[in-house]
């Protein structure tokens, strides 16, 4: 490239960014099937590259080369307010979805963002179409500390995926994992530590000329820069909001400003200009507060309306709407504005008026011709002259109307309040172009968060998510990612009384943090601003000495006399460990019991060493030779943390403890099996012997056949009765052979579904490639080869993992299936000696 076009490209601001924006038009003229239909000179371009860009199309066809690649690339960054120069937030494309209706993503480029009241500044990380789901793996290094994000799902309840940067950094590594897509991130220049984001928050590149409007302006304070200020020319900027500074970013300010009367700001050696001829300007209205795309990007039900300058002279101006990435235009209009009054205004919809900036305007209707109510992305491409127009992507759906009962769902334990929705268009169906939505009424559970609805008119589709207004808790800690919980936090008292907490509330109101141990009041503490906001921000570290004082404690968040537990404390670990000790050995009062069948079992207790003292400690004791049965809870005494072991587990064999608080104000479900990544409070008991339960137990006589065999003491039973707990025992197999059980559960489990098809088909097992395994097993595609959970088999094409969603273990000694074929090698398996889902044996009938 001539270095004159290279230094144009790079400091020529928003004039460059015009021009390159009229080429990538020319493009798309180039494109259309039938040229003669336009005019390339409406582009206000040179007519000598039109004419250049006509001669190397034609060297284009002849080559075979595609111009459509070029073309696509310029959409990849089409965006809700956002020019194509700045990057984007999402697609958006009518044209870019899959039979689902759902969007097909391309990985779009990282960028900087500031979400000022919220995540402060981030990394937005795109989602991946080729990806299942769209999720995919990204791994982010900022001085040289590594994170692995996985973006989010375009699924339902799926958010926008942003790495939160807690702290400056020169720039930011980012690498899509299995791709050779990799970025580098500037971020803060040494020298000149100003950064600039624009209205929507999209950062403003270093080269480019800062808007005439309004900005977010993030800088070091004077005092942390060597004394050094911005300075500007023209009038200051004028100030729009006290805002703090994003956390973790100490030192530094951040301002809301508007650079309407200013000409350049910066530090003195690189003041940046600031577009001051005045362009052709988008007014969005708020975003739909319940409604997004299916990736998160905001939704308008009010279409926007251009403002275009009134001067000294004519100026003309002409706006086209269009779908994205397609080709014919939608709406077109030539509007010529001047200072001749209301005989120049256009049947278009002008109406004089004063801007945003106090000067006179002429408000325009760009969607003129088009038919209501508006749905979708549209595209509006405003050309003037050089460097003055705009093209902005927006996604609308006029007039939809989204109610929700309760209108605020708050928090609870089991998640956020159920929720019942109404979605509908304003006409009510009746309107032309046959509005609808399906479906209108959308329950809400505890765990869900948001719901996709399809809304349709004019015969085009829409996938939107809908959501209720909610509350929801999140702890922003330096350089740790953090996502928004809709349930109380459980923290521990000794590592996390630091950062900062946000919470969600219904409105700008008061709002203060109570900590208290049961019903007693011991401190509150006051948001971080008294500028009342939707999201509160609060300094955890003021509650910090009282957190560790007592160990346990729960706080609230008061929202006018309204208390809602928002985090609960609790010591990291409760003890060093447990045993259990004959009566005899420790004073704890425990008669013996006497069983029908005459015999007296010994008398046991619990008991915590190490113990945190403090009551509400409950254990769950695990039976690693019945693990389909619920834990056994044994809540211990708070002086000296031991009690009585309930008689059911004395002969129960070998114990998994998981000791835990029981907090009635946030209550939380046992698992059905401890994490076994959880190092925490988590003990085993291994040298207890296991002896067949009496009768009064309840244990099936397959169940008490498994547990014997799990003991090393039969082979695997045969017994209608067990599938249930066949289908928990597979799920465990792989923990319970690293914790020492001498047996390996899989054929066992195998035998059981094997003698009960019935049971094994209403528990949710299906076929794959001739062997079993559950039909919610998780699937991941791999171009070389698969294996399937259960029974490890390998084929060509996708995998399956393990059922708990584990990468596949080693094949296991007893087989599953009766072949293998891996990358296009193949060997045999002997038939198994056991009842399996193998060919030739009985097996569950398919699902």
């Amino acid at each position: 490239m001539d270095k004159p076009v290279l230094r144009f490209l790079r400091q020529g601001g928003a004039y460059a960014a015009d021009f390159v924006d009229r080429c990538l038009d020319l493009i798309d003229w180039l494109a259309l099937p039938n040229r003669s239909s336009l005019d390339p000179t409406d582009l206000g371009l040179p007519r000598r590259i039109v004419d250049e860009a006509l001669r190397l199309a034609e060297l284009a066809e002849l080559a075979e080369l595609d111009l459509t690649s070029v073309r696509a690339a310029r959409y990849s960054s089409a965006t809700y307010g956002g020019g194509r120069s700045q990057g984007s937030a999402g697609p958006g494309r009518d044209d870019d979805c899959d039979e689902a209706g759902l969007p097909s993503v391309r990985a779009e480029r990282p960028q900087i963002r500031i979400d000022p009241y919220n995540n402060g500044v981030v990394l937005w990380l795109p989602p991946v179409g080729e990806a299942p789901d769209g999720r995919a793996v990204w791994t982010v290094t900022a001085d040289a500390v590594v994170n692995r994000v996985r973006t989010q799902s375009i699924w339902p309840g799926g958010a926008e995926t942003v790495f939160p940067l807690n702290r400056p950094v020169r720039s930011i590594d980012v690498r899509l994992d299995d791709s050779p897509l990799r970025y580098e991130v500037p971020l803060v220049d040494k020298d000149d530590p100003l950064l600039v984001f624009a209205e929507d928050g999209v950062a403003v590149g270093p080269g480019e000329s800062l808007p005439s409007g309004p900005v977010w302006l993030l800088h070091p304070r004077p005092e942390e820069f060597a004394g050094q200020d911005l300075q500007t020319t023209g009038h200051a900027p004028r100030e729009l909001a006290d805002v703090p500074p994003p956390y973790g970013w100490t030192g530094w300010l951040l301002r809301h400003v508007d650079l309407t009367a200013v000409t350049a700001i910066g530090y003195a050696a690189r003041l940046r200009p600031v577009h001051t001829a005045r362009r052709a300007y988008l007014e969005l209205s708020a975003p739909h507060r319940d409604a997004t795309t299916m990736l998160g990007a905001p939704v308008l039900s009010v279409p926007p309306r251009l403002s275009l300058s009134v001067e000294d002279t004519p100026v003309s101006w002409a706006v086209r709407v269009r779908r994205p990435s397609a080709l014919e235009t939608l709406s077109g209009q030539d509007i010529t504005v001047g200072d001749d009054g209301p005989e120049d205004l256009h049947d278009g919809g002008e109406i004089a008026g004063a801007g945003r900036d106090g000067l006179d305007v002429r408000w325009v209707d760009p969607w003129v011709g088009l038919p209501r109510p508006l749905l979708g992305a549209y595209e509006i491409t405003v050309r003037g002259p050089l460097g003055r127009g705009l093209t902005r992507t927006v996604e609308l759906a006029e007039g939809l109307v989204v109610h929700s009962d309760p209108p605020w769902r708050e928090m609870g334990p089991g998640g956020l309040a159920p929720a019942g929705m109404t979605v509908r268009w304003a006409s009510d169906g009746a309107g032309v172009g046959h509005p609808a939505v399906s479906p209108k009424r959308i329950a809400l559970r505890g765990h869900e968060v948001a719901a996709h609805v399809t809304v349709s008119v004019h015969g085009h589709s829409r996938q939107l998510l809908v959501s209720a207004p909610h509350m929801a808790v999140r702890r922003v800690v330096p350089g740790a990612r953090s996502t928004w919980s809709y349930q109380p936090l459980r923290l521990h008292a000794e590592t996390d009384a630091r950062g900062e907490l946000l919470v969600q509330i219904p409105a700008a109101m008061h709002a203060e943090l109570v900590v208290r141990v049961g019903d007693r009041e011991l401190q509150r503490v006051r948001p971080t601003r008294d500028r009342q906001a939707m999201v509160a921000r609060f300094d955890l570290a003021r509650l910090a000495d009282t957190v560790a004082a007592h160990r346990r404690a729960v706080v609230d968040v008061d929202l006018d006399g309204v208390w809602i537990p928002v985090i609960s404390y609790s010591p990291r670990r409760l003890a060093s460990g447990v045993q259990i000790d004959p009566i005899g050995a420790e004073p704890i009062e425990v008669e013996p019991i006497e069983e029908e069948s005459g015999r007296t079992t010994r008398a046991e207790a619990l008991r915590a060493h190490g113990f945190a003292g403090i009551t509400g400690v409950v254990a769950g004791c695990y039976q690693l030779c019945a693990p389909w049965r619920p834990p056994v809870r044994v809540e211990l005494d708070a002086s000296g943390g031991a009690a009585p072991l309930p008689a059911e587990l004395h002969d129960a064999g070998p114990l998994l403890v998981m000791l835990r608080l029981d907090d009635p104000w946030v209550p939380v479900d046992w698992p059905d099996w401890p994490d076994p990544r959880d190092r925490d409070d988590v003990y085993l008991l291994r040298d207890r012997s296991w002896q067949p339960p009496p009768e009064a137990m309840g244990s099936t006589a397959a169940e008490v056949g498994l547990s014997a065999y799990l003991a090393g003491r039969g082979g695997p039973p045969r017994f209608p009765g067990a599938a249930d707990a066949a289908l928990r025992l597979y799920r465990v197999a792989e923990d319970l052979r690293r914790l020492g059980i001498p047996r390996d559960a899989r054929p066992a489990a195998a035998a059981l579904l094997a003698v009960d098809p019935a049971a094994a088909s209403t528990g949710g097992w299906t076929t794959w490639g001739g062997c079993w395994r559950r039909w919610d097993a998780p699937v991941t595609r791999s171009s070389s080869s698969t294996v399937c959970g259960p029974c490890s088999r390998t084929t060509r094409g996708r995998a399956i993992p393990g059922i708990d969603g584990s990468p596949p273990s080693p094949r296991p000694a007893s087989a599953w299936c009766t072949s293998s074929t891996t990358s296009g090698s193949s060997r045999a398996w002997s038939p198994p000696t056991t009842g399996c889902g193998s060919a030739g044996d009985a097996a569950p009938s398919p699902r």
